[in-house]
């Protein structure tokens, strides 16, 4: 009995604590599940692209199945905090992560844009458009009417610097593709 005790704690040490992973965003959306057609995910990027090249903030979409073993709340935080979203030195980014196993959704700001989108205006635009589209499973509406929502209080009142263009301009620098590109 104390050889299997022994074992067991000698394998939990190597094995360590049960984690998510978080992933690497591919574009301004990531759908994993597949749920999106292109055209749909091409709408929701034009949006992301315009508040990008008015303002220098990123804002992206990220779609998984489940962020099982954290909630909603831990996936979101770690995974913008593993993306480089927003410019350097300002933290202008902002991550919608949707979960569509148990229909949940997290807006994670980041603090240079807190001061146009405190919690409490991204949860009331999230709530009249997200959620009554993700109860009857229309995740591109739902999706697109929030960017568009969140796109527009950013552009008419975030006074971020657009970036500079000196080079090709790759909206995410792992994809280097143009958008006429794509």
């Amino acid at each position: 009995m104390r050889w299997c005790l022994l074992a067991l704690t000698v394998a939990l040490l190597f094995i360590g604590p049960v984690r998510a992973d978080y992933p690497k965003l591919e574009y301004y959306v990531t759908d994993q599940m597949d749920i999106l057609l292109m055209e749909e995910i091409y709408d929701i990027e034009s949006v992301c692209l315009e508040v990008e090249e008015g303002t220098g903030a990123q804002i992206a979409v990220l779609i998984v199945n489940s962020t099982y073993p954290d909630d909603i709340f831990t996936y979101t935080l770690k995974t913008f905090e593993g993306t480089e979203l927003g410019q350097e030195g300002k933290d202008d980014g902002l991550l919608m992560v949707i979960a569509t196993s148990t229909r949940e959704w997290r807006i994670e700001v980041g603090y240079g844009l807190e001061g146009v989108l405190p919690d409490i205006l991204v949860n009331r635009i999230a709530l009249e458009n997200l959620v009554p589209f993700l109860n009857v499973s229309d995740y591109y509406s739902g999706i697109y009417y929030t960017m568009e929502a969140i796109g527009s209080v950013i552009l008419e009142n975030y006074e971020g610097e657009p970036p500079k263009r000196d080079e090709p301009w790759y909206p995410i620098p792992c994809l280097p593709l143009l958008w006429w590109q794509l």
